[in-house]
This record gives structure tokens, sequence and C-alpha cells, in this order.
């Protein structure tokens, strides 16, 4: 192995399956890993199931931490004293973006490599295909390799591209601009080093709703599944100022990005419509823009988990991606504007807050979200901040 410890990061609020947490284990087992170079770490989000979650997570087999809602605030009352409330304050609540605690707590523990993943994403215990390696395959993190670089004519590149779909038919993952549909791919060959690894799925895809309404489907499970890998092409890298929708499923990050992977929250009202669904889109935007800077990696492909969804009402999800959809055709514009020049995550992170303060009346004039931008921004300072405070990287 490239690395030595894993560290899986997993925002929960509702009951954990056991089959979630066995199929880690029966992964890790079947390709050979050792079980101590890896830890789980579950973010509770005001969960109704504590106990039984405890009960699920003991008899997984893997070493793993739970941090319920009262004992991180504890954290932040012994690392951040007198302050602790501001910091508590930037970590979003009531949403899966609560996961960017998990992220403090893998980094102190010592990880190399931090994961996130989604408690509907289970590990494929097939040891026939090294697709399914979960570890070995988010191991390329923090190497140099010769690798295949795309690049898109309209700066976008479609992830489930990638893969094969039952019926056959052309899906693109939820995030990616509907302006930005039409683009010709150029392929190369070079040796990079990443320092980011995003892992595919088969079974659900993660489209946005219209996709999903489209189909015919009311109950939030599109109807055609992802099944493999359309080629023999399972792993690509995303050229310098080529963007794809990132979300933070299987999703592998080097420890020294710690300070540029604050998992934006969402939730500003307009009427009826609430801002939500695209926070993990637009953190890993982020993400990439300051990558793109330092002249490292985005790799794109293996492993595959496979995607179990929660039924549930699609049109409530196009309720809450409308206004998203809208806003992110401007953040995308916005951020192609900024230059970056610093060196060194922590830096370019601090130049990127600045460079989005200055442009954020282009995001909108309407006083709801300039309130949002302006709280949003304010936390991903205090993120630098605090990750500074507890001597991180």
């Amino acid at each position: 192995m490239n690395n030595g410890k894993f560290a899986l990061v997993v925002p929960n609020n509702r009951l954990l399956r056991p089959d979630f947490c066995s199929s880690y284990y029966a992964n890790f087992t079947k390709f050979h890993k050792d079980i101590l170079d890896v830890k789980l770490f579950v973010v509770d989000d005001y969960s109704h199931f504590v106990r039984e979650n405890l009960k699920a997570l003991e008899s997984s087999g893997i070493p793993f931490e739970y941090w319920t809602v009262s004992s991180q605030v504890g954290f932040f009352k012994e690392n951040f004293g007198n302050d602790w409330k501001k910091y508590w304050s930037i970590i979003p609540h009531r949403t899966d973006a609560s996961r960017s605690f998990g992220y403090l707590v893998a980094a102190l523990w010592g990880a190399d490599v931090i994961i996130t993943v989604d408690d509907d994403n289970y590990a494929i215990g097939d040891p026939s295909s090294v697709d399914y390696d979960y570890l070995g395959a988010h191991d390329i993190v923090n190497s140099e390799t010769e690798v295949t670089e795309v690049s898109s004519t309209s700066n976008w590149f479609n992830t489930i591209s990638m893969l094969q779909t039952e019926p056959e038919r052309e899906l693109y993952a939820r995030g990616y601009p509907y302006s930005r549909r039409f683009g010709e791919l150029r392929y190369s060959t070079r040796k990079r080093k990443l320092v980011m690894n995003v892992g595919l799925w088969i079974g659900d895809p993660d489209v946005d709703s219209i996709t999903i309404l489209n189909e015919g489907s009311l109950d939030g499970l599109p109807k055609s599944k992802t099944v493999n890998f359309r080629s023999q092409l399972k792993r690509l890298v995303l050229a310098k100022d080529t963007f794809a929708p990132l979300n933070t499923a299987n999703t592998a990050y080097s420890r020294k990005l710690l300070p540029i992977i604050y998992d934006t929250f969402q939730g500003t009202q307009l009427d009826w419509l609430k801002l939500d669904r695209f926070g993990d889109i637009w953190c890993n935007l982020f993400v990439k823009k300051i990558i793109d800077q330092t002249g490292e990696g985005v790799a794109v492909g293996i492993p595959l988990v496979r995607h179990r969804k929660e039924p549930r009402n699609t049109f409530d999800d196009f309720e809450k991606e409308f206004l998203g959809l809208l806003v992110s055709e401007k953040l995308i514009q916005c951020l192609e504007q900024i230059q970056l020049d610093s060196g060194g995550y922590a830096n370019l992170y601090q130049e990127l807050v600045e460079g989005l303060r200055e442009n954020s009346k282009k995001l909108g004039q309407i006083p709801s979200l300039a309130r949002y931008f302006d709280r949003l921004f304010t936390c991903m300072q205090g993120w630098l901040d605090a990750v500074e405070k507890l001597g991180l990287p």
C-alpha cells in the first residue's frame, strides 16, 4: 500500500444498516487489507438511533469512532475554549455536510487519506476484479503515476459517461451544468501527482430530479441503472480547467487537502424554493479550482461501490434543486473568472474566499441569497482558522 492510514467519514442521521458496515469489512478482508490501518468515523447528526447504530458498528469488525452531537460539542469546548461556539457554528448541522467535522477528527487521528462515503454506498466484495478493491483503488492518492488525462472544450466532463447504463441512455451526473452539455473530449497521457480520487457507483446513478422525472419516476429512484464501466478505461484524470460534478460519496482526499475540503452547506429560502442538493458539488468545485493551481491532479473512476438510494418524493427533490440549478450556473462563471496566484493550499483557499466575496454580486442581488453567501464565505474562512488552531496541515 502507498499510504499508511485510511479514514472513512460517514455523516448519519438515521438507522445504519448492518450490511452497510459489514460490506466494507468484507471488502477489506477479501482484498487482504490490514483492518488496523482503517478507522470509520461516524458523524451523528441528531439521529434517533444512536444505540442501534453503535450496536451495528460494534459488530462490524472495523475500528470506529462514533461522534454524537454532545461529544462533538465537547470536542469544540476542549479545543477552542471560550470561542467554542464560534467554531461549532462553522460545522453544518442537520445536513450531510456535517461530515466536515469528521475530516477534522480523521486528520487528528493521523489519516493519510480521508475517504468520505454516504450510508447508502455499499462496498462490493468481488475479489475477482480490482474495480471493487476499495482501499486499493483509493490508495492512488498521494502517488505520482502515468495517467490518461481528459479535457473538454466545454470545460466540463460528465463522470457518468464512463459507466454503462441499463437501458442504454445518456445520463448526466447531478450538478452538471445544463449550459455545458455539449463539448468535445480530448485525451492525452502524462504523469501526474494525484491528491484526490473520486470513485463511481453501480446501481442508482447520482442524477438530478429533472432526469428522474423525465423517466416518469416519482419515488426519487432513477429507472436507468449503472451496471459497470463502459470500456477498459476505468480511471481518468481531469485536465487543468476541466471540471466535473464531483460528489462526496466514495471520494478520497489527501490529508494535505484538509484546509480546502470544507463541505459547503446550503439551506437559504426564497419563497417556496429552498437552496439544497448542491453543497458537495460546490465544495469540490472549489477544491478542483485550487488543485489546478498547484499542478496536482484529481482522478475519477475506480473503486466502484453499489448505490442503494432510499425512495423519496421526486418533486420534493425538484423543489430543493431548482434554485441551485440557477445559482450554480452563475457560480461556475464566477469561479472561472477568479485568478489564483498564491502557493500552498491554505493560502489558495484564503485567496479563493476573497475572490468569491469580491464577485458575490454576480451571484444574485436577492437579499436572502446575499445573506447566505456572506455566511458561507465567513464559515469557509472560519474553517481555515479552525484547521490552523488545531495544528493541522
